[in-house]
């Protein structure tokens, strides 16, 4: 049986033989892993060394009396801040 709109089959219950499956001799993941690994390694070594380096915080905001206040990814921070230790 076989049904169509048109040029467009929309049932059919005894389809063409199709040439059986062959598996394809290449692999994806072996190319995605070359850009996927440092962009990772990049992203998590700027994530944990963001208490040590000052430029990485997200926001700074300097006071002239009560210190500094950096923000970023894992938190806050303070530094000369009277009362935080």
């Amino acid at each position: 049986m076989r049904k169509t709109i048109g040029p467009v089959v929309v049932i059919d219950t005894e389809p063409a033989v199709v040439e059986p499956y062959t598996r394809w001799d290449g692999n994806q993941a072996t190319y995605l892993f070359f850009p996927l690994f440092p962009s990772f390694l990049l992203v998590l070594l700027s994530g944990l060394s963001e208490p040590i380096i000052n430029g990485l915080s997200v926001l700074n905001v300097r006071t002239e009396q009560n210190g500094t206040l950096s923000l970023g990814t894992w938190g806050w921070c303070v530094k000369g801040v009277p009362g935080v230790e």
